[in-house]
């Protein structure tokens, strides 16, 4: 069990039965920034989460099992603010913003050993719900401004899967499987004429299926040789579009300590479904963007890995990845690309015109945990890009370009017979600023709402982001139970990280939203 400022959390696990040798392992956690907040640190709203695991395990005759799995969460952000501001001549301002995410997965698993040969089945259901409501009331002195709005969307999907896996020889090893989807959302937009009248715009709910299989072979071509080759096919039911993928990976172990591989594999990726099911706005049921394709793209890595002790190890990789069938807009929306959304999804036709180009290098050293010290430090360089018919190649939102990770951990005996333990952690984050779109601050103020400079876009670099937290513990060990207690500082250089742009439209200026501040956190956690 832990408490502290964030929350708390408890987990159980044990056997159900020992005669049948059935287990269960079950975990729950609820936090919340509240107590935060009225600590008085300044936080973007306060933010509210839980989340459930369980695994429920039962041992079969003839080498079965079957188990009972979840992974189940929930969370919510609010955002209230209630001033006058007196430079501008507002007499009063209310301002609230609800954000909620929900995540359900939960299923069923059956697997058994036959022989050289291993199957299993599962079917498991995953829904995500995410939903944004907002409302903004403001008086002057010669007007009132009133805005508000609230969407939901909601996407489901239930899966069968099988998968068997035989070894044929020494050499080969080959793995089938199959999946079977059933794909279903629900999208709701309501906008409010005032606090109580509201108009329903958006009200679509649909369902499709997807049916996907593969099969993989390993072969170990001589001691230093070993080879994975696989094929992937892909047929989604809304359009019939039906694709086959190639994979390949090649492995060179010259010694016992080193290696060096090269893969190459198709990929494709379909739209968010209610992308798919876009209505038009006349009414009708016509469907926007019904055929629209997969995005489909080529990886190639390679990768080094040197074991330069048996603690340490580095590794090096370079990729290259050439997206296309990229979605974008027409018309006036033709310098947009799916690529580059963040939160909303395009309410317009779209086409698979774009393309895109991710490349990189990344390396990275890691001491695993050996006499109370590991570290891992990661460092990469990259560039991604895309463009448009409409525009040639350029940053996409999330081309950060660089980053640079460090986490280091250190643990000392300490105590009597030095039975507890002492330790100190520090992840320390650098990375690449994003890229966003220039505010047309006068066009906005026309409009009275934000309006970019579309042609200009993904120009303004925002500054790096920087985080460091570093945090202490100490761990009580007795003969029944451990207690630790901890304290955690994140950010703790209280650095402001900027998430991007906006336009103000009470202020008529052009503003930077932050992220999290300085967050401490105090826990005890006790194990029985």
């Amino acid at each position: 069990m832990k408490a502290g400022f964030l929350g708390m959390e408890a987990a159980a696990e044990g056997p159900i039965s020992k005669k049948h040798k059935s287990s269960y392992l079950i975990n729950y956690r609820y936090s919340t920034l509240s107590m935060i907040d009225k600590l008085g640190v300044e936080l973007s709203g306060v933010l509210d989460y839980s989340d459930l695991s369980y695994n429920v395990v039962f041992p079969l005759k003839n080498n079965g099992q079957l188990s009972f799995f979840g992974v189940n969460g929930w969370s919510s952000q609010l955002i209230e603010e209630d001033t006058a501001d007196v430079e501008f001549e507002a007499l009063s301002h209310h301002y609230s913003a609800k954000f909620i995410s929900n995540v359900y997965t939960n299923g069923i698993k059956y697997q058994r050993s036959l022989g050289k040969g291993f199957f299993s089945a599962v079917l498991v259901n995953g829904t995500t719900l995410s939903g944004y409501k907002e409302e903004t009331n403001t008086l002057f002195s010669d007007r009132k401004y009133f805005n508000k709005f609230d969407t939901q969307n909601e996407v489901s999907k239930w899966s069968l899967a099988f998968a068997y896996t035989q070894k044929l020889s020494p050499s080969w090893v080959i793995k089938v499987g199959a999946y079977a989807d059933r794909l279903s959302y629900n999208f709701r937009y309501d906008e409010f004429q005032d606090a109580q009248t509201f108009t329903n715009l958006i009200n679509n709910d649909d369902h499709t299926s997807m049916l996907r299989s593969y099969v993989q072979a390993s072969y170990s071509i001589s001691q230093k040789w070993s080879a994975q080759l696989g094929a992937h096919y892909t047929r989604f039911m809304l359009n019939d579009q039906q694709v086959a993928e190639p994979r390949l990976s090649l492995k060179y172990q010259p010694t016992t300590t080193a290696s060096v591989s090269v893969s190459y594999g198709k990929h494709s990726q379909i739209q968010p479904l209610m992308v798919y099911f876009l209505k038009a706005g006349d009414g009708s049921d016509q469907w926007l963007n019904h055929d629209l394709k997969m995005s489909r793209s080529d990886h190639w890595v390679l990768t080094f890995e040197k074991q330069l002790n048996e603690n340490t190890r580095l590794v090096a990789e370079a990729y290259y990845q050439n997206l296309h069938q990229i979605p974008t807009g027409i018309s006036e929306n033709s310098r947009y690309a799916i690529v580059n959304q963040q939160f909303f999804f395009p309410d317009f036709a779209l086409v698979n015109h774009g393309k895109g180009e991710n490349k990189g290098v990344e390396l990275t050293l890691e001491r695993f945990l050996n006499k109370g010290l590991y570290f891992i430090i990661s460092g990469s360089i990259s560039e991604s890009k895309f463009k448009t018919p409409a525009m040639s190649w350029t940053n996409t939102r999330f081309n950060t370009q660089n980053s640079l990770l460090l986490t280091l951990g250190k643990e000392w005996k300490v105590g009597k017979d030095k039975r507890n333990v002492f330790g100190i952690n520090i992840k320390n984050v650098w990375v690449g600023g994003q890229w966003d779109t220039p505010v047309d601050l006068e066009a906005s103020r026309v409009a009275v709402k934000e309006v970019r400079l579309e042609n200009e876009a993904f120009t303004i670099k925002l500054r790096d982001f920087y985080k460091l937290d570093i945090g202490f513990k100490y761990k009580i060990n007795k003969a029944n139970r451990t207690a630790t207690w901890s304290l955690d500082f994140m950010n703790a250089t209280n650095h402001e990280n900027i998430g991007g742009v906006y336009y103000d439209v009470f202020h008529n200026e052009v503003r930077n939203w932050t992220m999290m501040p300085l967050v401490p956190v105090l826990s005890y956690k006790i194990d029985f």
